[in-house]
C-alpha cells in the first residue's frame, strides 16, 4: 500500500514467509550446474569452472537456499516491517533433495526456521503450517501404498 493511503483501525499487517527451501547441504562454490534435481550441495564438491560455482547468497540455477540467505531474509523483514501484527509461515522449509529427507531431519529444519522467526519477531504471533515438501518422501510412499496413514503421520 502507498504510505499516503489512510489506514483502517481494524486493518492487520501480516507478514508472510513461504518456501525458504533451506538446504543444510548447501556448499558455497558447489557445483550449481549439475545434472541432479538439486545442485550446490556438498556431495558434488567445489565446481572446477568458476562459472558453475554457487555463490554465498545462493544461486538461481537448481539450488536451494543456504542458511545465511534464510536468516538474512527473516532479519531484513523485521527491519523493513517493524509494525507487523502477525507472521504467517506457509511451509516448504526443507530442500528439494527429497530422496535424502527424514522425518527427524525435516523437524530440525522446521524448528530452526520457526525458532529464528519467533526470536526475531518476539512478541508477535507466529502461525506456521506445513508445506507440501515437509513430508515429501513419506507422502509419495504412503499415497501409493497406504493413503490412510498420511493423516496419521502429520497429525499424531
Amino acid at each position: 500500500k502507498s504510505g499516503s493511503t489512510p489506514r483502517n483501525p481494524n486493518e492487520l499487517r501480516v507478514l508472510h514467509f513461504s518456501d525458504p527451501h533451506y538446504d543444510p547441504a548447501y556448499l558455497v562454490g558447489g557445483y550449481a550446474n549439475c545434472p541432479e534435481p538439486t545442485c550446490c550441495r556438498r556431495d558434488r564438491g567445489i565446481a572446477a569452472d568458476p562459472a558453475d560455482r554457487a555463490g554465498r547468497w545462493g544461486d538461481y540455477r537448481d539450488c536451494d537456499s543456504p542458511w545465511e540467505v534464510v536468516e538474512d531474509v527473516i532479519r531484513s523483514a523485521r527491519r523493513d516491517h517493524p509494525n507487523v501484527d502477525m507472521v504467517y509461515i506457509t511451509g516448504d522449509f526443507v530442500d528439494h533433495g527429497v530422496w535424502e529427507t527424514t522425518h527427524e531431519g525435516n523437524i530440525v529444519i522446521m524448528d530452526r526456521f520457526y525458532n529464528l522467526v519467533k526470536q526475531v519477531f518476539a512478541g508477535v504471533p507466529v502461525y506456521p503450517v506445513l508445506g507440501n515438501h515437509e513430508g515429501m518422501k513419506l507422502i509419495r510412499f504412503f499415497f501409493f501404498c497406504r493413503k490412510g496413514l498420511i493423516k496419521e503421520l502429520f497429525y499424531k
